[in-house]
């Protein structure tokens, strides 16, 4: 009431304001997204009916965003009156792309409709009252190549439909049809426009002869009756052409003679019959030289009766069928020699007896093995090529169980036990030169267990006694030398040393320690090999050197020098040698094998005898050499690479300086001067390269006066000799 109210003021105002220009009555509906009215606030599109003089609407769907979902004419503004559309309608998706377009007569699509994806066209079908009928186009929708054209009769596909490849445009396929089902002709095309299918269809089934091809060549002909194979059939090489077998089908399955072809030079590889799709009778098969490889038969498709294989002509097996199945003996021979090698019997596809397998070339036994249900089952025997037992075993149910025992000419080397297809049990093992026994000892689930004993084959004694768990070393190891001395005991833990460790010589220990986790940790002591006496004692931990080790005189039994290992660096320690009086003789610091920091050097009186300095890298620095009475300074200088560097000074016992001395990279070089216990120069001179050069002075005693002068080049006397008078005056040149 409210709108028709609304309505009628409109048109009062209008034709009052303008009452010589004519007006369009417009309305604005509201569907939701199944196109039923609805309110504003639920709604998914909204129309705008705007009535013409006609007495048509013309019909503007829109979506909610404002664009334009649809435009057409219509009898009724809105759909559900039934007054029906009619004219030219164009159909939108959410971004303005054309989805549809075309004409409406009563309501119904009639005529050339287009449809579009994205934009593009993608068919434009003829319709009759909403039905197929007339010619129709389609497209892809990504490529937009015509990809399919033909006609429809009433919503059926009717006459000669071509089919387009989407991305060439290439023709993939004809056919023609008849009220929507296949009837007639059918081509099919690969990608390369190369036939790959010809053939009938009637009444939508295959039909007659269809040939298939394969980059344009022919791969078969096969004949059809009602979609089933029926009549002749020939197969051809896809790759020379030439024919690879022949034959005929009844209801769908081989029926007859069959011929397959050696595609190759065109011979008979084999020929068979079929009964009802199913091998039935004997067969051949041929090499590519005409060779039979195969004479068999089969029985309502299984194998059946005798079958043999040949190679070049030879046979290679005989075995024996029954519904498919192996049954009875069956005889293989070898390639070499075309002799038996391998002969036994077949139950129900599985071996079952005694089985025989022969050494081709010397026509001789060389295994025997027992067969139940297909598994190896009794005793087993190999032989060698002299008919002597190689080894002796046995199985039950496929699995090795009892004794196993394997021979070298004709003697025994070893004596096994097995169950459950494992070791278990007692084993000895012998040496296959002597023959004596080699080891012994007991195994669990294939594992070494408790103790195993190894022998001196040669001497026939114990040469070592394990002890194993699990199949680990576990426990006391003991090895004996050749007079049945031990030679060392050592303790295993799951196959890591753990525990004490003892070696000996000559049956006297020279070495005790102790292992922990496979690691020295603990103490260790050395004795000596001849005088049985303490040879040196200390700590290990893990592997290293540790803490205070003594070294003793192995005649008086005294310390002969102690070495203090640092706990957090193995590789550096602090020795202390000692004379055998037991006074110190040196000490100092090792760092791998090298002397660091100060040494010092004692006279067998406890005197300081010298102090050297090392540097981290183990060479030389400064050295001070003191008298053994007096204590004092003897002799002083540097070195620098292990050479002696720069001024050396040497001194009497009472202090007074001796002579003194210049080096360069351990070279005499520069002054040189000599001096007596008083104190009074004697001699004076120079030094090059280590050989005197330049004049050389000689002094009276006690004096200042120059006693004789002498020239020197490279350690050879060159010019004059002079000589003086005390009072200096010249004596004789």
């Amino acid at each position: 009431m409210r709108n028709t109210i609304k309505l009628l003021f409109t048109y009062l105002f209008f034709s009052l304001l303008m009452p010589f220009r004519g007006f369009a009555q417009t309305d604005t509906i509201y569907y939701d997204i199944k196109w039923k009215i609805t309110t504003k606030d639920h709604a998914s599109y909204y129309r705008i009916a705007t009535k013409q003089d006609d007495g048509k609407y013309k019909i503007e769907d829109h979506f909610l965003n404002g664009h334009l979902q649809m435009s057409g004419y219509s009898l009724s503004p809105r759909d559900e009156d039934d007054n029906g559309k009619t004219g030219y309608y164009i159909y939108y998706d959410s971004s303005g792309n054309k989805t549809s377009e075309g004409p409406y007569e009563n309501n119904k699509r009639s005529g050339e409709w287009k449809f579009y994806y994205h934009g593009f066209l993608v068919s434009n079908p003829n319709l009759i009252n909403d039905v197929g009928n007339g010619p129709a186009i389609y497209y892809d929708s990504t490529t937009h190549i015509k990809i399919s054209e033909g006609s429809y009769i009433n919503e059926k596909r009717s006459g000669q439909w071509t089919f387009y490849n989407s991305r060439t445009g290439t023709i993939r396929l004809t056919q023609t049809l008849k009220n929507g089902l296949l009837d007639g002709e059918a081509i099919y095309y690969d990608t390369l426009g190369n036939k790959r299918a010809q053939g009938l269809f009637k009444q939508g089934l295959l039909v007659g002869t269809w040939k298939y091809y394969y980059n344009g060549a022919l791969v078969s002909e096969e004949n059809y009756e009602k979609d089933t194979l029926n009549g002749p059939a020939v197969y051809y090489d896809s790759i020379n052409h030439s024919k690879k077998s022949e034959g005929s089908h009844l209801n769908g399955k081989r029926i007859g003679l069959w011929t397959f072809y050696n595609t190759k030079n065109g011979k008979i590889n084999v020929t068979t019959n079929y009964e009802n799709g199913l091998q039935e009778g004997e067969a051949i098969a041929y090499d590519s030289l005409g060779k039979k490889i195969a004479e068999y038969s089969f029985k309502r498709g299984m194998r059946s009766g005798k079958w043999k294989l040949y190679v070049n002509g030879f046979l290679r097996s005989e075995q024996n069928f029954e519904n498919g199945v192996l049954n009875g003996t069956s005889i293989f021979y070898d390639s070499s020699t075309n002799n038996k090698a391998a002969e036994g019997d077949y139950l129900n596809d599985e071996k079952t007896g005694i089985w025989k397998f022969y050494s081709p070339a010397a026509k001789k036994i060389v295994s025997t093995e027992t067969y139940e249900n297909g598994l190896l089952d009794g005793e087993a025997i190999n032989y060698d090529s002299n008919g002597s037992i190689l080894s002796h075993k046995y199985y039950s149910h496929g699995e090795r169980n009892g004794s196993l025992k394997y021979y070298n000419n004709g003697e025994i080397v070893s004596e096994l036990n097995f169950k459950n297809n494992a070791l278990n049990g007692y084993a000895i093992y012998y040496d296959s030169a002597n023959h004596n026994k080699r080891s012994e000892g007991l195994y669990k689930d294939d594992k070494k267990d408790s103790t195993w004993t190894f022998y001196d084959t040669k001497r026939k004694q114990i040469k070592v006694l394990e002890n194993y768990q699990d199949g680990a070393l576990d426990g006391e190891m003991i090895y004996f030398d050749t007079l049945m001395r031990k030679d060392f005991i050592k303790h295993y833990k799951h196959n890591v040393p753990d525990g004490s460790y003892t070696e000996y010589y000559n049956g006297f220990p020279v070495k005790e320690c102790i292992y922990k986790d496979g690691w020295l940790n603990g103490k260790m002591i050395y004795y000596d090999s001849f005088a049985h006496t303490m040879n040196s004692e200390g700590e290990f931990k893990d592997d290293e050197r540790s803490g205070t080790w003594n070294f003793y005189d192995v005649k008086t039994g005294n310390i002969s020098s102690v070495k203090t290992y640092d706990g957090e660096n193995p590789r550096m320690f602090y020795s202390i040698e000692y004379y055998p009086n037991g006074s110190k003789y040196y000490e100092g610091e090792y760092y791998e094998g090298k002397c660091i920091g100060t040494w010092k050097y004692y006279f067998q009186n406890g005197a300081l005898a010298g102090e050297t300095y090392y540097n981290d890298m183990g060479t030389k620095g400064k050295q001070v050499v003191y008298d053994s009475i007096t204590r004092n300074i003897i002799a002083k200088g540097a070195f620098e690479n292990d050479n002696r560097e720069g001024i050396w000074q040497y001194y009497y016992p009472n202090g007074e300086k001796k002579f003194e001395e210049n080096y360069k990279s351990g070279l005499l070089q520069g002054k040189y001067a000599w001096y007596d216990s008083l104190g009074y120069k004697r001699l004076e001179g120079k030094f090059e390269n280590n050989s005197k050069t330049g004049t050389w002075k000689y002094f009276f005693d006690k004096t200042k006066d120059v006693w004789i002068k002498v020239a020197y080049s490279k350690d050879s006397l060159t010019g004059d000799l002079t000589t003086y008078y005390p009072d200096g005056n010249l004596k004789r040149k």
